[in-house]
């Protein structure tokens, strides 16, 4: 049996499961930002 680990990346490039960019979602939050700084 294969017993490497497989990690997955998933972002939403095209905006079709959140209505913001992910990095809105807590990560901006974080640095104490609001998006238009951020972006």
């Amino acid at each position: 049996m294969d017993m490497r680990r497989r990690i997955a990346i998933i972002y939403d490039f095209d905006l079709t499961l959140i209505p913001k960019n992910i990095q809105e979602y807590g990560f901006i939050d974080s640095l104490n930002m609001s998006p238009d700084e951020f972006w």
